[in-house]
């Protein structure tokens, strides 16, 4: 086995967020990361791991975390105050994390798209990308002044993701830090008497 991914994206997904991202910030940073990662490491890029395109309908997603999450280089967090109340969320997080710990690498890029105030210490006590002033959901954005910056603002961050891709350990089937989360459902009962 082998890294799948380059880049995991990581985001608690909700109306806004979920709108933006899909909109705004994927279309300007997934072509920016893939010719950073391809001058940088002399290689085709291997992409970029979003749950909402590419876990497909009736896909045991739980399985596919399990694989994709080893399988990826590192990891960008868009993180905002309901990131680090979602447990699978900090799932993501935590594997990156500990595998950056085991493998003495800086794995997790993270950029807020809140003002992060509200964030944990661990999270502030990291260098962050703050994208949070360029969350305006819609067409409209694209017309604004801020949009020009948000453009320059992703490069950066798009940068600093395709350093990290560099500079990733060798592949290893690296642990996911809570499977306990990813375990299957368990099957439901269903009393004799009503089949």
């Amino acid at each position: 086995m082998s890294y799948k991914y380059d880049v995991f994206l990581s985001v608690k997904w909700d109306e806004m967020f979920g709108a933006w991202v899909h909109e705004h910030f994927l279309p300007v940073f997934v072509p920016h990361v893939k010719n950073h990662v391809i001058a940088k490491c002399n290689r085709e890029f291997g992409g970029v791991f979003y749950f909402k395109e590419d876990i497909k309908y009736g896909t045991n997603w739980k399985n596919e975390l399990k694989d994709v999450i080893p399988r990826s280089r590192c990891a960008i967090a868009l993180c905002s105050p309901d990131y680090f109340r979602s447990p699978y969320c900090m799932l993501e997080w935590r594997s990156f994390s500990d595998r950056a710990e085991q493998a003495n690498a800086e794995l997790i890029v993270p950029a807020s798209i809140h003002d992060g105030e509200s964030f944990p210490p661990f999270a502030r006590d990291i260098q962050v990308g703050d994208l949070h002033s360029f969350v305006i959901p819609g067409p409209g954005f694209l017309k604004t002044a801020l949009y020009a910056d948000f453009v320059t603002r992703v490069m950066e961050i798009a940068e600093c993701v395709a350093e990290k891709v560099k500079n990733a350990p060798t592949y290893q089937p690296w642990a996911v830090a809570d499977e306990g989360l990813l375990a299957p459902a368990p099957e439901p009962h269903i009393p004799q008497e009503t089949l």
